[in-house]
Order: structure tokens, then sequence, then C-alpha cells
């Protein structure tokens, strides 16, 4: 292809050379210049201002015209400084033009210091024309000029129908006009750091002209000695397309050239950035179908002295298939002998790899979509502990029930709603993964029918449907009517599947009872009476099963009358600094629900109002921070919907006993617990 030759130096065309002194040009950050800000120009528009010295200064008024063009090529706009300006005051006059000789502004007498007008072109013109009169006056002196190149508007770009936080893909765009050939347009875009995709597609729009890209990382690209590394593939209509893996962080010229013609024509840049993954816990990410590069990376740093690692990623679809391939220092990259890296995972459906001793450094991940594409999950940790996998795994078990087997027990109204608001809260906003949840309610519900080799595909229907009155507890997570031996099943399969570095909760929404001595219990589904020992759940039984687990976090919530006896026990362990619980009042008190909004009270004023709506679902609230609000909101009775008291025996706005006041232990009070 026939190039014209491009000149990127200043063109400086005079009629008198011998009346002036030029000197070199120098590039000078704008901050560091004494050039004062422009107090004609303060609107700068496009990109970052290139701000260089350079001197044209007449010696002593010259007897005959002069001419200065200044000229940056593909600059969005450009203007000078004046340091000073002393002529004939109506007799000789400086103007300002535009490259095709039209007159932005005159100047006359005298004035210092001053910026002349924008002109939004490449080129700006400085012509003298004295009288002749007043050869005594000094004339003029420019010092500096500056000036900005094109700037493409940068905007997150949604994968799909997912917005990436924090920002993986961005996207940058620009449209402009070149009107004859030899001339170009300059654009600039900043590459965060952590960039390892950078595509570049100039798009002609209407014209004849015969457009070309170049680019060059730091400096202006040259046309007649391109950058190796940018490879333009030639597309049809005159499209053309680069791509760059790994760019430098930092400014990037990009040069939209006419060796011929004109046309108006647009520019798209999209960058695509690795993420940070958060050891051991769970990331989303996203690769589109019909995207050209059908990959994803993430990076993690590994300490010295660790004995393991492992990565797993999932499909949310349930029928994508993702590889996974690690490289320590570098991105792992494909080549003609296959994929360069230190370890992979490409069996079908979920990978799972685990990797014995892994060096210290910076490890780059990187995920393919083998098959189909969209949302995946991928978690990768490390640990130096034998009883840990690296990886935190969230457990729950959460029992929420109205009815009873037995009709001696009272309906404890809306406690199957406040067991599934935990639900939503654990798995939507602190990334519990339904699989290692079990709920217990007080039906046989969809989920526990799911299960069924008869009755399986029909519930799985069902609740595909997701209609509401297929069950109220409407998810995979339900595992039964929450019986003794059921209740007491869950917890031991919470016990054994949680490993060193995973966190367990356990929400119980339902009646209590005690001997108002301090021990206490929960009543099960199948409870046969204070007296007997059927369908109880003790503080002593309950506190064996939380003693026998090793998980680093450990989450105690109830909403159950005479439950503070369950502190006590709590208290005793030897894996109590692991532990928060909060009950709803202490061992001899009561717990309340509210029918104005049909939730139990503390469980609004803690999960609803507390964590979700005053906290706005942030992950990192504390939950010691959450009781310090939610407790003086329960204790005072004060609520801002209708529908209070909790219950006919408590006066509206009168203080509730102290026994029924909520109670907290905080195993660890020196390091707040979060979720």
């Amino acid at each position: 292809m026939k190039k014209s030759v491009l000149v990127l130096s200043l063109v400086v065309v005079s009629s008198l050379m011998a009346a002036l002194a030029v000197s070199q040009t120098t590039v000078v950050a704008e901050s560091e210049t004494t050039v004062p800000p422009s107090f004609e120009s303060d609107f700068l528009p496009e990109g970052p201002v290139i701000m260089e010295e350079n001197v044209i200064e007449t010696a002593h008024q010259p007897l005959s015209g002069l001419l200065e063009t200044i000229t940056r090529p593909g600059a969005a706009w450009i203007q000078v400084h004046f340091k000073q300006m002393q002529i004939g005051d109506g007799f000789d006059f400086v103007y300002v033009e535009d490259s095709a000789d039209n007159e932005l502004r005159r100047y006359t007498g005298l004035k210092d210091n001053f910026w002349s007008p924008i002109n939004h072109d490449d080129t700006i013109k400085i012509r003298y024309e004295p009288s002749g009169r007043f050869n005594y006056m000094y004339g003029f002196k420019i010092d500096a000029v500056r000036y900005s190149y094109y700037a493409l508007q940068v905007e997150p770009e949604e994968a799909g129908l997912i917005l990436e936080t924090p920002v993986k893909r961005e996207l940058g765009h620009g449209s402009g006009v070149i009107e004859e050939a030899g001339k170009c347009q300059m654009w600039t875009i900043h590459v965060k750091k952590n960039a390892w995709y950078m595509q570049t597609v100039l798009t002609p729009a209407n014209g004849d002209a015969e457009l070309d890209i170049y680019g060059k990382f730091g400096a202006e690209p040259n046309p007649d000695a391109p950058d190796p590394n940018w490879n333009v593939i030639h597309l049809e209509s005159g499209k053309e397309l680069v791509s760059l893996e790994d760019p430098a962080e930092g400014t990037w010229y990009i040069m939209v050239y006419s060796s011929s013609g004109s046309a108006a024509y647009d520019l798209s840049v999209r960058l695509i950035y690795s993420s940070t993954l958060d050891k051991g816990l769970p990331s989303t990410g996203y690769i589109d179908y019909a995207s050209s590069t059908r990959m994803d990376y993430w990076f993690i740093q590994v300490p010295e002295g660790m004995t393991s690692m492992r990565a797993t990623v999932t499909a949310l679809d349930g029928w994508s298939d993702f590889n996974i391939y690690g490289r320590l220092g570098n991105y792992p990259v494909d080549s003609e002998i296959g994929t360069i890296c230190d370890w992979y995972g490409v069996d079908r459906w979920d990978e799972d790899v685990v990797i014995n001793n892994p060096d210290a450094g910076t490890w780059y991940i990187r995920v393919d979509a083998n098959r189909g594409g969209g949302s995946y999950k991928i978690t990768v940790g490390v640990t130096d502990n034998p009883d840990a996998d690296g990886i935190v795994t969230k457990w729950a078990v959460i029992v929420g029930m109205v009815t009873y087997q037995s009709k001696d027990v009272e309906d404890s109204l809306y406690l199957d709603k406040a067991a599934n608001n935990w639900y939503n809260y654990l798995t939507d906003v602190v990334n519990y993964d339904p699989d290692n949840i079990r709920v217990l309610g007080d039906e046989v519900g969809l989920g526990e029918l799911s299960r069924s080799p008869i009755w399986g595909p029909f519930a799985r229907a069902l609740m595909a449907m997701n209609y509401p009155w297929t069950s109220r507890y409407p998810y995979e997570a339900y595992y039964g009517r929450a019986t003794e031996a059921n209740a007491k099943r869950c917890l031991q399969w919470m016990v054994d599947g949680a490993d060193a570095d995973d966190q367990i909760a356990v929400i119980w929404e339902g009646h209590g009872d005690g001997d108002l001595k301090g021990s206490s219990y929960f009543k099960c589904w199948d409870f046969a009476g204070k007296n007997k020992e059927e369908g109880k759940l003790t503080d002593h039984e309950f506190a064996g099963y939380i003693s026998k687990t090793v998980a680093e976090h450990i989450f105690i919530f109830t909403d159950a009358c005479r439950s503070g006896g369950f502190i006590d026990e709590i208290a005793g362990l030897q894996n109590k600094a692991r532990v928060y619980i909060t009950t709803t009042c202490t061992y001899h008190g009561f717990g309340h629900w509210y029918d104005g909004l049909q939730d139990a009270a503390w469980n609004h004023y803690f999960l609803v109002d507390g964590l979700t709506r005053h906290f706005a679902s942030t992950t990192k609230t504390l939950m010691e921070d959450c009781f310090v609000y939610a407790y003086p909101r329960y204790t005072l009775n004060k609520i801002e919907d209708s529908g209070w008291p909790p219950s006919p025996s408590i006066p509206s706005q009168q203080l509730l006993p102290p026994e029924d006041f909520p109670q907290q232990f905080d195993g660890d009070p020196y390091v707040g617990f979060t979720l």
C-alpha cells in the first residue's frame, strides 16, 4: 500500500528567518511550566493536554511580514502562548489563523502573558503585518504551544446482561472525519493495570478514503516506521482490526491516517482486564457466547510456605463447559504445541484441580469456554493447614416452622417466611451455595420430593416453574420436616463437611423453652411435650455439634423463646473464639412475632431492617455493628410501620421486659465477625 510521507515534526515557514531566534522544542508537564492558565480559552476539549516549550521571538520589529505555521499532526486542537507583545497600537497587527487562513483573532498594541484562541484542528498560523513606523519596539515572543489529541470515551462494557464489578471489560469509542489524503487524527486511550487483551477496530463510515490505523505505547506512531507488534488484519469494507495481548499500562496513541481520499470513520478499543481473586472465596466471571477471545483471566498472590492450592470452576447454566489453566509469573498462552501453563483442568463439566506445594508469587489463571459460555464461578485458594483445602465453603442449616405435629403446640406465625429470608440473604448476598444449605420446615416440600426417584422429576418441574402455591419452601435446599432426627442429621452433615477454612451458619426460627434456670431447648416439629424427651434439641446437644466442627467461622441466630440458655453452653466450648451467636431473649425470656410485617420481630430488626436495609446488604457488615443497630429498635418497641406491638400483652411504645432483650456472644471481641 502506497503511503504519503507524514512529517511529524514542527513545520515552520518563515519569510524572515533572520529575524527569529527559535529554540529547541521540549515537552514539559503543564503543572511544571511557568506559563499561566488560559484566560481566553478555559475549556480544553478532548484528551490530556500536552504542553511544549517553543520559543518564537522577534529580536526587533521586522520591516516586512512574518508567517509562522505550527502543526501537531492529528491533534484535536492547538493554541500558542504569547509571553510578551509590544507593537504599534492601531498600526501593527498580529493575526492568529487556522490552516485555511481564516482569522481567529487579531492583536495590536501592548499585551503580555496570554493564550491565543483554540483552533480545533492540528495547525495554527501566526501572521504579523507591521507598518514599519515602530521599529524601535520589541515585537512579540511565543514561549509555549499546547494541544491535545482526540480521547476515546471509555465506559464499562456489559458482558451479556451482567455488569461486572469490578469492571473487567471496557469499551473506548470515538468517531471522526478526515477530509484529505495525507491527513490524520490522533487518539489516546489509557490502559489500566492488569489488562490482558486490547482489540482496536477501525470502521470507515462513508467516503472514498483508504484509511489505516497505527498504534504505539507511550508516543505518537510513525507510519514510516510502524510498531512491529501492531499487526493489522484487513477485513471487508475497509475495516481494520488489531489484537494485542498483555498491553502495557499507560497511554496508547492510535493514529487514523488517510493515504487517499476523505471519509468519516468509527474507532473502538475493547479492553479486558484480569481481576484479583479473593483467596478461597468464589468470584463470578462471564464469557460472551459470541466473544472472539472465549477466555477470561484472573490472578492471585500466593505467599511462601503454602502446602496446597486448589482451583475450581463451575458453569452456572448447568450445561456449559469451562476449562482452567494456571501459570506462575505470566499469563497462560496458546502455542503451536498447546497451552503454555504449569497446571490445567480440562475434564468435562466442572473442574477441580489441586496443586501440592505451589511456589510463591503471582499466579495467573485462565478460564476458557470450551463449550457454551455465559456466567461461571471460579474459586482459587491456598493453605498451609492440613485440615483445610484452601477453598472457603459456606455451609448452613436453616430451620423455620409455623405448624407442629402436635396440635398442643401453638403455631409460630411467619417463621417459614423468616427462614426463607435467611436463605435468600445467604445465597444472594454472601455467596452461600444452595448445594451446601439444608432447610428444615413443617411440610413435605418440593426440595425433599425432588430427591425421590418417583416424585423427583415432577417436583423439579414444579420448582422450575416457581409457582408460589407449590411450597412455602420452593427450592431444592429444602430437606424436609424439622424433626429431631432430621435436625441432628443435618447438623452432623454440616460438621462433617466443613473443614478448617470453611464457614457455617445455623438459623433456628421456631419455638423454644427451658427450665428457667439456664437450660434451654428448641422444639422440633415432632415435639411431644415439655416433660418428654422426644422432639427436643437441647442446648447441651446443640453445643456438642458446634464443639466438633473445625470451621473457621460459626454464626448462630435464633428467634426461639428461652434461647438465651444456648449462649452459656457455647461460651464454654474450646472453639468459642470462632463463634458469634445472637438470641432473641435471655434463658427465661420470650421471642415475639410481628403481625404488621408478618415476620419474627428479632429477625426483622436484625436481618431485614439491619443487614438488608440499613447496611444495604454489604458483605463486609460486622454482626456486632448490626446488633448495636438493631438492639435499641427492638427493645424500645419502635418501628416505622404499623402493627406493633408484637403481641397483645405488650402495650405499644412500652419497653419490653429485660428478660426479653436480645443477647449476643462474641467469642473474639477483638476481631469483627462477618458472614
